[in-house]
């Protein structure tokens, strides 16, 4: 391998993969939190869930520069941003050493996606919640972790997996096979999650209730809570995942070019002046004849 076409150093790549995830994050961040806050809000009777849209879209409209300052959105962003940041570098990591990021993005990125999560969901139930803050007991938050982990594996390993049988099986372009399957499996993972979003944030608001009422509560809120969920999930993980993957790919080939380029200029810079002590060299020789 010659030094040109030596790949670009990595730590260059895995900026680009850091950055790709914080951008990508910062444009998805605003409806991930008009949408969980206005869960919350709903699940607790603090707030209806509709007006609830209606006021969070209506201050990022109106009133941007205050939205952005607020405890829900810095939350969300800085959420969503340490997710993709460590999916990103794990797919690149494994690229690089020729490793099935399958496992290794499930586990990884649901561990972190689950604390991260928890603690933002123990956030916005003591923020958004009824009464006094009080200790996020251990089923909600078991309850948030499946969650959580079942979201994951829709958002960053099954797309992959399930886009490579589109195309070999069906025949769909790959560009087609990618967006189509990062748009859509993240979006119908909802319906198995919604029952335990809601069931964790029953468990949290009402402690002593039977097992009766939580399925009643669930079956009145299920519809409309999927609705939210899947306006949380789908930008979340599937137009936030499409943006991110075009900024990783277009980064990642924006740094193989830069560094092809200045490596050729390295060379051409190293061959001109090796011409140079050449010619003088001959000139020396000619003047001791």
């Amino acid at each position: 391998m010659t030094s040109k076409d030596e790949p670009a150093p990595f730590r260059y790549r895995l900026a680009v993969e850091t950055f790709s995830a914080v951008v990508s994050a910062f444009l998805v961040a605003p409806m991930i939190a008009i949408v969980d806050q206005a869960v919350v809000s709903n699940a607790s009777g603090l707030k209806k869930l509709v007006p609830a849209l209606i006021d969070g879209t209506k201050t990022l409209i109106v009133k941007p520069h205050v939205f952005l300052r607020q405890p829900a959105f810095l939350t969300c962003w800085g959420v969503y941003a340490s997710i993709y940041t460590i999916a990103n570098n794990i797919s690149a990591i494994c690229e690089r050493t020729e490793t099935d990021p399958f496992y290794w993005k499930f586990f990884v990125t649901s561990l972190v996606s689950v604390n991260l999560n928890i603690a933002k969901d123990r956030y916005f139930a003591r923020l958004f919640g009824i009464g006094a803050p009080k200790p996020m007991a251990y089923s909600s938050m078991a309850c948030f972790g499946a969650r959580n982990g079942m979201t994951i594996l829709a958002a960053f390993s099954m797309p992959p997996h399930v886009s490579k049988i589109l195309q070999s099986d069906f025949n769909v372009p790959q560009q087609r096979a990618d967006k189509l399957t990062q748009l859509v499996i993240p979006v119908t993972m909802q319906i198995f999650n919604t029952p335990l979003h809601l069931l964790g944030y029953d468990i949290y608001n009402r402690e002593h209730v039977s097992m009766k009422e939580r399925i009643s509560f669930i079956r009145r809120e299920f519809s409309k809570t999927l609705i939210a969920r899947i306006g949380h999930i789908f930008p979340a993980y599937g137009l936030g995942g499409v943006f991110n993957e075009h900024l990783r790919a277009t980064g990642a080939a924006y740094v193989e070019t830069w560094h092809k380029g200045s490596m050729a200029t390295t060379n051409n810079t190293k061959t001109g002046s090796k011409s140079g002590l050449i010619v003088l060299a001959e000139g020396n020789k000619d003047q001791h004849r």
